[in-house]
């Protein structure tokens, strides 16, 4: 029988909250220092872990859609506002809980074993792409958590499929460069050790309250 990783999602959720706050803070205050950036690249792997880890262990798959479809929609306007104001680059239409729940739907085809369903779905997310609908990290987001829930039993085909991911879309001109450290964001998934802390109900609001918090400090300082 195969077994799960063991992990410990009170620090994985504390990393990967830690290094969106850094990239943000970096992104709207630092443009200029890369450093930001570099930490900023272990997040989102976190977070795609969550997600798959999310969908294994809810007991109501629905309401865990729900949840983040609510999170999705109440993020948007303050992502559209950082968009309007110009702080962030004019990259993606969609915030990242969207590319989440993406990723989450390809997980549903995949354990319901319709693969031509999700390899026209993957398929048509960079057609999509093309056409100019995007999402904070595109198609490469939302098969980094199709990835967390297949290669979940073992650290190494994990590892290497979060690389192969990434590198070949880097060579195809899909991600930035920059983008090649985001597998070695598996370092946190794997530390031995708990933090003390309910992350959990308090990432749902994190997402929203921090951007509009670093929203509200740039238009004061402005």
């Amino acid at each position: 029988m195969d077994t799960l990783l063991k992990t410990y999602p009170s620090t994985i959720r504390f990393f990967a909250y830690f290094f969106m706050l850094i990239d943000h803070i970096g992104l709207v205050f630092f443009p200029n220092d890369p450093i930001y950036r570099l930490f900023g690249r272990f997040s989102f792997p976190l977070f795609a872990f969550m997600s798959a880890q999310g969908y294994l262990y809810t007991s109501n798959l629905y309401s865990y859609f729900k949840r983040l479809f609510i999170l999705f929609c109440i993020s948007q306007p303050i992502y559209v506002l950082y968009l309007s104001y110009g702080i962030l680059p004019q990259t993606s239409q969609f915030n990242v809980i969207l590319t989440l729940i993406t990723g989450l739907i390809l997980i549903c085809f995949y354990d319901s074993r319709s693969y031509v369903t999700l390899f026209f779905c993957i398929i048509s997310l960079f057609f999509l792409k093309t056409l100019g609908f995007q999402m904070s990290y595109g198609p490469y987001g939302a098969l980094l958590v199709l990835c967390a829930h297949v290669f979940r039993f073992s650290s190494h085909s994990l590892f290497l499929s979060f690389s192969l991911l990434t590198a070949s879309l880097i060579y195809l001109g899909e991600l930035p460069f920059i983008q090649i450290l985001a597998p070695f964001a598996l370092f946190f998934v794997f530390l031995p050790f708990s933090i003390p802390f309910n992350f959990r109900k308090f990432g749902y609001y994190f997402y929203p309250a921090h951007l509009l918090l670093i929203l509200c400090i740039y238009c004061l300082l402005s």
